[in-house]
């Protein structure tokens, strides 16, 4: 499966797997920062430019985890937040730019087909 990436950035690292299961989606965000959908889970990839000599882990949440993605926009700035399903907390995901913020609005509309689908696996029929 090829990934849809959406965004843009000059480096591209190799994707993570999640569980052997590669990205369905890729958004870049600022300073090489990416948020990654796989099949099962959401990978929150920190910036590869200021990642120093000690990169932060990648962060993954399971889309059953997960309640909404949103993009919370703030003049040329944006942020995608995901709210915890668990305790309706708000968390930063990524950041995102001018240029990006379409891509990133594109994105969420897949997101959020992604967790409704998962909600509704969990639902007993």
């Amino acid at each position: 499966m090829h990934a849809l990436v959406i965004g843009s950035s000059a480096d591209d690292p190799v994707l993570p797997a999640d569980n052997g299961k590669q990205p369905c989606l890729v958004v870049h965000g600022a300073e090489g920062s990416s948020l990654r959908a796989t099949p099962t889970a959401l990978v929150v990839c920190p910036s590869t430019i200021t990642a120093g000599p000690d990169p932060k882990p990648e962060r993954t949440w399971p889309y059953d985890q997960l309640s909404a993605v949103r993009l919370d926009e703030r003049g040329p700035l944006a942020v995608i937040r995901g709210t915890i399903r668990a305790t309706g907390a708000e968390l930063p995901m990524l950041l995102v730019e001018g240029p990006q913020l379409a891509a990133a609005r594109h994105a969420l509309e897949v997101l959020g087909n992604l967790i409704d689908r998962s909600t509704h696996e969990d639902d007993p029929a």
